[in-house]
């Protein structure tokens, strides 16, 4: 049944314009227990996607901070092998976040993809999300890649996230 007449109504105004309709009482009871029902169901799928939406976003954090780390640490032009290697991990961590993104919109948590795909760790950090080979292949580059005078940066470690912590 079509209920947009009825949007934006309390249940009381629509049983008055029910009965100012001529509607039975049966029937008025009915069509009040379906459009009830009705609402019930929006609500508790409203509330489940905002519920796997932010176990997503909260998953997905510490992946936008070492997206953010990847972006600060290209603005570095001197060295340009290294720029290369860090937009191929930069790429591979964008993949990641697009995955996730697309994930986000199921109705499963991470913790339930990860261990239905056996990830390491229960899929606890984005890391375990990246195939080994991805990772080997990352590591080889940047071993090639010499920093002279610089903090050398490592991909995929794990870190905390640092914002909204105060010591």
């Amino acid at each position: 049944m079509h209920y947009s007449q009825f949007h934006g109504k309390t249940m009381a105004q629509i049983r008055n314009r029910l009965i100012k309709q001529g509607m039975k009482a049966p029937e008025r009871q009915a069509l009040l227990d379906e459009i009830q029902a009705y609402r019930s169901k929006l609500r508790s799928e409203a509330a489940q996607a905002t519920y796997y939406r932010n176990v997503w976003h909260k998953f997905s954090m510490p992946l936008l901070d070492e997206i953010q780390r990847v972006r600060v640490a290209m603005h570095y032009r001197a060295n340009v092998r290294r720029n290369i290697v860090l937009m191929g991990y930069r790429e591979l961590l964008d993949e990641l976040h697009e995955l996730f993104k697309g994930l986000s919109h199921g109705k499963r948590t991470p913790l339930e993809i990860a261990r239905h795909n056996n990830l390491p760790n229960d899929g606890t950090h984005w890391t375990d999300w990246i195939p080994q080979n991805d990772k080997e292949r990352i590591l080889e580059d940047f071993a090639l890649v010499r920093e002279h005078g610089r903090k050398m940066y490592r991909p995929f470690e794990r870190r905390e996230s640092g914002k909204g912590e105060d010591e």
